[in-house]
């Protein structure tokens, strides 16, 4: 039975056997790497689905990744979204009958990531930013800004977010209420938007104008990266997942994801916004988030095409470079 359900998987890639270190250590780390669709249990371990290439699934028993036994995770192809069951049946027959190893022949073990996956930056209340390669200033600007256009480097398309700011009650400083995470394809315009509103009742949250999925949003299982994995998809292009410190993070198929977080302030309902993105973005991202090549000493690129130094003041940062990305 072992042999005929090994017999039946889809025939991967060779190239396939050069990604074997393709899953986070922690399950936490992976849920917030924003590319996980689906989830599935395994007596005591809880494994996750990579749907883009090199594919994997990354199984895990009290938070860390499991690379040895009947539970390993195991390297897949880009057919996972049809060939998980299929797979996860035959990992079962044949560990079942004590010939793990010719299941994994077929989907070789894999271990973790040997290096940094994804790189953030945020902004928040006053608000205070920090770009993708480090650099940390103020903006106090008012209305609506362009926090981040990130085109990526082989998909032709662009994940694009848009904050807007308003003043803080009885304070000089302003406060992120509202951000728009948008995927757009160069054949095909925009395809999808999400919204993100600070209300006094809490976190609305809307879809292309018109879906309203506040209440769906709430209903999710928190993902604590340990023993549950819950996920809603909006379309095609939008996943959310809530995680335990209150985040809600939105994936999007270029492997793009922003994590939002309501802040119920006293005076003034707010967000923090953080987008993360991997390293197939580096070198093509402008907007208030700067310059994604590692380096943070050109972050300061003003949408004229002026770079100001690292060294700028405050208020250089504010007329030169950030009001130059209001819209």
């Amino acid at each position: 039975a072992c042999r005929q359900q090994v017999l039946d998987l889809p025939t991967i890639s060779p190239f396939i056997f050069f990604f074997r270190q393709r899953c986070p250590r922690r399950a936490s780390t992976f849920a917030r790497g924003f590319t996980s669709i689906r989830s599935f249990s395994a007596g005591n371990t809880i494994c996750l689905v990579r749907p883009t290439f090199p594919v994997a699934v990354c199984c895990y028993r009290n938070r860390f990744i499991v690379t040895q036994g009947a539970q390993a995770s195991w390297v897949s192809d880009t057919g996972i979204a049809r060939f998980t069951d299929l797979e996860r049946s035959a990992r079962d027959v044949c560990c079942a009958a004590g010939t793990c190893q010719r299941f994994f022949g077929a989907r070789p073990p894999v271990s973790v990531f040997r290096r940094r996956i994804f790189f953030s930056g945020w902004g928040y209340g006053d608000p205070h930013l920090q770009t993708l390669d480090g650099a940390e200033y103020t903006f106090n600007g008012h209305g609506e800004s362009l926090l981040l256009n990130a085109p990526h480097a082989t998909s032709n398309s662009t994940a694009t977010v848009q904050v807007r700011t308003s003043p803080l009650p009885g304070t000089n400083a302003t406060i992120f209420v509202a951000a728009v995470v948008a995927y757009s394809t160069n054949a095909g315009g925009l395809h999808s938007r999400v919204q993100f509103t600070a209300e006094n009742s809490g976190l609305r949250i809307v879809v292309n104008g018109v879906q309203d999925i506040t209440e769906n949003i709430g209903a999710l299982g928190i993902t604590d990266g340990e023993t549950m994995f819950d996920q809603f998809q909006a379309n095609a292009d939008l996943t959310f997942i809530r995680n335990e410190d209150g985040s809600i993070v939105t994936t999007l198929p270029n492997q793009a994801a922003f994590s939002v977080v309501y802040v119920n302030t006293t005076a003034l309902p707010g967000l923090t916004v953080a987008p993360r993105l991997p390293e197939s973005f580096q070198g093509n991202t402008t907007g208030l988030l700067g310059v994604f090549n590692g380096d943070p000493a050109d972050d300061y690129l003003n949408r004229d095409g002026q770079t100001l130094p690292s060294t700028a003041t405050e208020r250089e940062l504010f007329f030169n470079f950030g009001q130059t990305w209001q819209i």
